[in-house]
């Protein structure tokens, strides 16, 4: 498939909703802002990261939140503080006449965060990604059918970071509740040098994927599903897992008609 140009595939997954960041080399450093790389501003969203319950969410900006469909309206803690979810606020992206596992709500307040740079074009093979969520990281490390991973650490919660690049592209996922979802996908690949190589586990629905573009970092997609092997170890990320993400680039126009943002 071209980095240019990716052909638009329809495939029924069944897999688990994805549910903490979990990196090839351990996460102990992965659980405070990521490192710039040299010559580049430090990272100016961890902050946009919310818990909604034992999963995640995205504050996007005037009192609007996005996270995964499965997970849905609800109260969110941001920076430490809890904000009330406005009452009938919920409202459900589309694939066409279908639902996409993406859901906007709203807060009772305002978190004063100025609004996410949001995506304006798909996501392309290899474009650099960090990927963030709250949940379960890496624990002892396995070797299963000779591939390499890690299990799920036991401990509680926690917003943590990974880096991958996008694997493929330009795919619609049906998923578990009747969902339909425009999306792309990351590989899990941790082999011998992958620093901080990401793959979602248990807490990581509703959380964010932001690629580096020629302006700086942008929210592209939500995580909101992962694909394991047949017969893999329960509670562990093995090299080949997937994870997906919802491209936000195909639901730009809901959003800014929905949020107003971007708009002004």
């Amino acid at each position: 498939m071209s980095l240019r140009v990716a052909i638009s595939i329809a495939v029924l997954l069944i897999a688990a909703p994805a549910r903490a960041i979990v990196v090839a080399d351990g996460d102990a450093r992965n659980q405070q802002p990521p490192d710039a790389p040299a010559g580049s501003p430090v990272f100016p969203y961890w902050d946009y990261l919310a818990r909604r319950g034992s999963y995640s969410a995205v504050y996007l900006g005037d009192r609007w939140v996005l996270t995964a469909g499965h997970i849905g309206l609800g109260g969110v803690e941001i920076r430490g503080r809890v904000y009330a979810a406005l009452p009938d606020s919920e409202i459900d992206l589309r694939t066409g006449y279908r639902s996409a596992d993406l859901s906007l709500f709203r807060l009772r307040e305002d978190p004063e965060l100025p609004p996410l740079p949001l995506s304006t074009t798909r996501a392309v093979v290899g474009e650099e990604a960090l990927l963030l969520g709250f949940g379960r990281g890496a624990g002892e490390a396995l070797r299963w059918r000779g591939k390499l991973g890690r299990y799920w650490d036991r401990g509680p919660p926690t917003l943590r970071w990974g880096r991958n690049r996008v694997s493929r592209a330009s795919l619609r996922i049906g998923s578990r509740g009747g969902y339909y979802t425009e999306t792309f996908a990351y590989r899990f690949d941790p082999g011998p040098g992958a620093v901080s190589e990401a793959q979602a586990a248990q807490g990581d629905s509703g959380g964010a994927t932001f690629l580096r573009r020629r302006h700086g970092w942008e929210l592209a997609g939500i995580l909101f599903l992962i694909q394991n092997h047949v017969d893999q170890p329960g509670n562990s990320a093995v090299a080949g897992n997937l994870t997906f993400a919802a491209d936000l680039a195909v639901y730009l126009d809901q959003i800014q008609a929905i949020t107003g943002l971007g708009l002004r």
